[in-house]
């Protein structure tokens, strides 16, 4: 879970720093930033499992292996002086597995991860990103009050924040210059008291985390598999209209692939598999009310599953006859029941697909996606956080207030004049409202819930009279009924 994060100099966010809550909701306009938030939370992930130029490669689904890594440092910086700077706070499970399936226990797990990057060359003798700086440090218990800003129970954080008494007290992985070289370690914690190993950061392919073990570092294994665990869902109806083969991965992709697998293992794990499909029929009643039930069909001729739909005349609709908005909610409605599934959960526009009177009803359905911080976390309460972003004013309308952070434009002066740079604001009056952090300014919020008088106000070249032109719909806007007065 992603409680705090700062970034500069990644594609156009400069000195960008933002809090997360158990759910939030970014909006802004196009080319605001918000996917390229998205696309730093995601790099972050790749370099926990991949080299830094692979996780580079892969952003925004290029993965082209020679990609020009220099798209992803902010072009208002010279050539050469450009970095990219991340910082973020995170709370990461209390025990992992490495890749050899060894258990790793954290000593502490609400923990702070430092990457600095540098612009290298294509050169054979050095990488085209250059890591600078590599930290992994913790928050002590005591202080996890003071930087967990969102509403939430004692209980709940009692649950989440563990340590223990006898791990080591210092820095997991740190980042020292000696000898006008930079050198990071990565220190030995869970009570061992093994000298740190350093290595040279300029031949490093990989930050240190993404090497992390269970014997060696317990610690840094833990934050791996947090880091690894946030995932960008792009739900996409023809994934999700596939049926699967009975060996097929039983967990849903990012794109909705094994959404039939995944329920059969949900099924197979339950005294009453009945319940469990009444509930996920019961939560597409809010989209479709004309739900009966959501069933798998095994067919053991062909070997697979596929999931249908029946309505109140018991009329059966696989799942290639849904529409793309009714497929998307009810994979979002199987990966609700599912208690394996925890992290970061990321979707962008998840109003897309959907009527605009149920836009309500998926706010919900994501809301209670997310970890419950009234209650400790557990297997009926999984540790999941959500991220979305939107344009849509509805979306904005419906979330929490604060859970509300908009994208907003800021000018700022770079090497070859002005540019302008996201900035990232909640509303006044909730727990965003820290000293000193941009507020939202009421005219970016008016320029969402109601329609701006430029939009309203008729086209001189428009030989047409659009609907918000007529008479009769004209007073229902605040805009015209504003000019009346």
């Amino acid at each position: 879970m992603i409680t705090r994060l700062q970034v500069t100099g990644f594609k156009n966010l400069i000195d960008v720093d933002i809090r997360f809550g158990e759910f939030t909701c970014i909006a802004g306009p196009n080319g605001s930033g918000k996917s390229n938030l998205f696309d730093a939370i995601q790099f972050l992930s790749l370099c926990a499992s991949k080299t830094v130029h692979e996780a580079a490669a892969a952003i925004r689904g290029e993965g082209n292996p020679h990609a020009d890594a220099s798209s992803l440092f902010w072009h208002g910086e010279d050539t050469g002086k450009r970095k990219i700077s991340f910082r973020v706070e995170m709370l990461v499970p209390n025990e992992a597995r490495d890749d050899l399936n060894q258990i790793a226990k954290a000593t502490y797990n609400f923990l702070t991860y430092e990457l600095e990057l540098g612009e290298g060359s294509n050169t054979s003798e050095q990488l085209p990103i250059v890591i600078l700086k590599e930290v992994l440090s913790y928050i002590p218990v005591g202080k996890a009050k003071k930087n967990l800003l969102f509403a939430h129970k004692p209980a709940w954080r009692d649950s989440v924040i563990q340590s223990n008494p006898g791990g080591r007290r210092e820095y997991f992985i740190s980042t020292e210059e000696e000898n006008g070289k930079i050198l990071i370690k990565r220190h030995q914690d869970g009570g061992s008291r093994g000298k740190p190993n350093p290595v040279l950061a300029s031949q490093l392919p990989r930050t240190v985390l993404s090497t992390a073990n269970a014997s060696e570092s317990p610690t840094a294994l833990c934050a791996k598999r947090e880091m690894e665990s946030w995932r960008m869902l792009a739900l996409e109806a023809s994934s999700l209209r596939l049926p699967d083969s009975f060996n097929a991965p039983s967990r849903m992709d990012s794109h909705g692939r094994h959404m039939p697998a995944t329920l059969n293992r949900l099924l197979q794990k339950q005294a009453d598999p009945e319940r469990l499909t009444s509930r996920i029929a019961n939560r597409l009643t809010e989209l479709v009310e004309d739900v009966h039930q959501v069933a798998l069909d095994k067919d053991p001729v062909r070997q697979a599953f596929s999931i249908y739909v029946s309505n109140q005349v018991e009329d059966r609709v696989p799942a290639m006859g849904l529409s793309d908005g009714t497929l998307r909610f009810l994979a979002l409605a199987i990966l609700e029941e599912d208690p394996d599934l925890t992290g970061v959960i990321c979707l962008e526009e998840p109003e897309n697909g959907i009527h605009p009177k149920r836009i309500s009803a998926m706010i919900e359905l994501l809301r209670d996606i997310a970890v419950d911080t009234e209650e400790p976390i557990g297997e009926d309460n999984p540790l999941r956080q959500v991220i979305i972003n939107t344009h849509s004013p509805l979306v904005v309308s419906e979330v929490p207030e604060d859970c509300l952070v908009m994208a907003v434009g800021w000018r700022m002066p770079g090497a070859r004049g002005i540019y302008v740079v996201p900035g990232f604001a909640g509303l006044s009056g909730t727990w965003r409202e820290e000293e000193g952090r941009p507020l939202i300014p009421k005219g970016e919020m008016l320029a969402y819930l109601n329609p701006t008088p430029e939009r309203l106000l008729p086209l001189e070249s428009n030989n047409r009279q659009r609907v918000a032109e007529r008479a009769d719909m004209q007073g229902l806007f605040p805009f015209y009924r504003e000019m009346g007065e």
